[in-house]
């Protein structure tokens, strides 16, 4: 199942209610899975088999590869681990910080997505805007490094084993910007996240809650991170099964 705007291409109709908010029509999905088809799916050609791959990688997490170091400058910075109550104004500063990046990179920057704690109002976050810029082909450095690094963003992160990830670091504003390639599964991801913390609260409430404990204490963001992985996964795993991308107990099968 995927956004109804890209059913048309093929010629599907009727294909109202289909879509997961947020989630743009690159995002296609189907169900990667060997038993029956559960009620209401569409069986695709297998002309479409490249996109059950695609779920794959969506519904995967991921895992540091080991013995692989992806910091530009050997390690992360030490930083204080901060969370602080929403702000307001953090959706006005992704604006601003995206109209930088579009004037930087013009045409390069294919789309820009406010992802993370600071893109769902309500919720406590750490204060460092998030943000997944897709360009047409990450290993080119050459066509927007230079560029961003004019208007203060350090590569910090170079993954080319990892959807061709590339993360830099903007001091004034604090700000995380991720760059893919366009359709990456890891931007649905953030986007199905995102989306299922601003539509459901008591998702909101269950992160806010793991995002305070795991915070004192914490000497790293990358401690921080694996201190609420567990309810991290967890949630995405009901917005996975929500998108009907995964099968969960109890759902119908035809």
């Amino acid at each position: 199942m995927g956004h109804p705007d890209y059913y048309p291409r093929f010629g599907f109709r009727n294909a109202e209610g289909l879509g997961v908010d947020g989630v743009p029509p690159e995002a296609f999905f189907v169900l990667p899975f060997d038993g029956p088809v559960p009620r209401g799916t569409v069986r695709f050609h297998e002309a479409f088999g490249a996109d059950a791959r695609r779920v794959r990688d969506i519904v995967r997490h991921h895992d540091p590869v080991p013995g692989v170091n992806p910091w530009v400058h050997g390690g992360p910075r030490e930083e204080k681990i901060e969370v602080v109550p929403y702000d307001p104004g953090w959706p006005a500063l992704f604006e601003r910080l995206a109209g930088d990046i579009r004037a930087a990179l013009g045409g390069a920057a294919l789309a820009l997505e406010h992802v993370g704690s600071t893109a769902v109002p309500g919720l406590e976050a750490k204060p460092v805007i998030d943000i997944d810029l897709a360009v047409e082909d990450p290993d080119r450095e050459d066509a927007y490094v230079p560029r961003l690094e004019k208007i203060g963003y350090d590569l910090t992160i170079r993954e080319p084993h990892w959807h061709r990830h590339r993360c830099f670091r903007l001091d004034a504003p604090r700000a995380n910007l991720h760059v893919f390639a366009p359709g990456c599964p890891e931007t649905v991801r953030h986007l199905l996240f995102r989306n299922r913390l601003r539509r459901y609260p008591d998702e909101r409430e269950l992160y806010a809650r793991a995002k305070r404990a795991a915070g004192p204490g914490a000497r790293s963001v990358e401690e921080y991170n694996r201190a609420k992985q567990a309810v991290v996964r967890e949630i995405y795993g009901r917005a996975f099964r929500a998108a009907g991308l995964i099968l969960g107990p109890g759902d119908d099968r035809v």
